[in-house]
This record gives structure tokens, C-alpha cells and sequence, in this order.
């Protein structure tokens, strides 16, 4: 994806620009030769142009394309390879003045694949794209699975395991160790109120029956 470090000011297209970007990460310029690429159902918020999500058969996915070839490519894997010859999406400036009349051919085209195999097809065409996963999916993804992003550990002592993101720094020969799970709400107040502030144990529980702090060890 194109960020905006590498594009020169005269490299932007200048229609309105939206300014909030619900999950697109993008800074809200819109780069001269970037298309809206549609790839999914429903529109998820403000448009922007390098990346637009829609929905399959079965779920969402994101695809970035980023020029007239890739755009080529991707509506004629959609069946329609003709749009790419339309003088209404020829060039990227055509298909952001056309997008209204684009997304609802592509749209259509897009909900008749299933997830899995229209990403397979894009990835065949060197077309960036990926999946949008439901919560299910993302401790089952198999690239979260083969770098151990997923861990358990309970999270007080004699408490049930509970699965948990893993730190996804990796070194060579230093392997992660964790010392210990998150900390449960309140569970080092009886530490600090007590070590730190020298308060009397009597003082600790009147606070904590008055709901004015919270502590698990009181």
C-alpha cells in the first residue's frame, strides 16, 4: 500500500477528501494511481481509493489495487473484463468519478465468490488482497498459529486458563518468556496503598466496602 512519504503533492487526486477512516489506515489523500478496488457488499464508511471493502458469498475481504493493469486483471477474474475498455473506468480518474456506477457492477460480481476462492484468484494475479476475519477466525488463522500468537495463562493463581494475544516479537535464540498474565482490576492495590502509601489495612477495607477504590486481595 502507498503511503503518503512516497507521493509527491502534484501525485494527488483532489476531489473531497473524508477525514475519518473507520480500519482503512489511511491518512486521507488519495493517491493519483490508486482505484477504488471493491471487495466486498456494503460500503463501511467514507471512500477511499486505494482500498475499499465488500463482501463475498461468505464473508469480507480488503483488496488494494493499484493501477490500471491490476485493475484490468481484477474485473476480468469478476467476468467483466469489458469495464477495464469502458471509457467510464479506463484510467483512475474515470472510475473516482464513476464510482457509484462501478461499485454497483463490481459489488454484484464480488457477493457470487466465495471468500477463500476469490482470494485465491487474486493472489494467483498478484493482486494484494486478504481477508477481514470474524473473531473466529483470527486465533485459527494459520499465520497467527505458526508464529505462537496465541498463549494461556490464568490470571490469578489457581484461576482457569485463558487464551490471550502472545508478545510477536521473535529473536533467534532468546525465546519469550511471560512472568506473569495482565493484571485483574485491582489487583496490585493492596501492594501500593499499603507498600507504597502506608496505609493501614483497617483504612484499605473501609475504602474498598465504600466502592471508592477496588482491590481483589482485600
Amino acid at each position: 500500500m502507498l503511503s503518503s512519504s512516497t507521493i509527491t503533492e502534484s501525485e494527488f487526486f483532489a476531489p473531497p477528501r473524508p477525514r475519518v477512516f473507520a480500519h482503512r489506515g489511511a491518512s486521507g489523500d488519495y493517491p493519483e494511481n490508486t482505484l477504488p478496488a471493491f471487495a466486498a457488499a456494503r460500503d463501511l464508511g467514507a471512500p477511499y481509493i486505494e482500498l475499499d471493502v465488500r463482501m463475498t458469498r461468505d464473508g469480507h475481504i480488503v483488496v488494494a489495487v493499484g493501477n490500471d493493469a491490476q485493475f484490468a486483471r481484477l474485473v476480468t477474474i469478476l467476468g467483466v473484463p469489458e469495464l477495464s475498455r469502458d471509457p467510464r473506468f479506463q484510467r483512475n480518474a474515470d472510475r473516482v468519478r464513476n464510482r457509484k456506477e462501478l461499485i454497483a457492477i463490481v459489488a454484484g460480481k464480488i457477493r457470487s465468490w466465495a471468500k477463500m476462492e476469490l482470494l485465491q484468484a487474486l493472489d494467483d494475479e498478484k493482486i494484494p488482497a486478504g481477508p477481514i476475519n470474524e473473531m473466529h477466525e483470527v486465533f485459527s488463522d494459520p499465520h497467527v498459529v505458526a508464529r505462537g500468537l496465541v498463549v494461556e495463562q490464568s490470571l490469578f493463581a489457581g484461576g482457569p486458563s485463558t487464551r490471550m494475544i502472545g508478545n510477536p516479537i521473535r529473536f533467534s535464540r532468546t525465546p519469550i518468556e511471560y512472568g506473569q498474565a495482565p493484571p485483574r482490576l485491582g489487583s496490585h492495590t493492596t501492594e501500593v496503598v499499603q507498600g507504597d502509601l502506608a496505609m493501614p489495612e483497617s483504612e484499605l477495607n473501609r475504602l474498598v466496602e465504600q466502592g471508592i477504590i477496588s482491590s481483589s486481595n482485600a
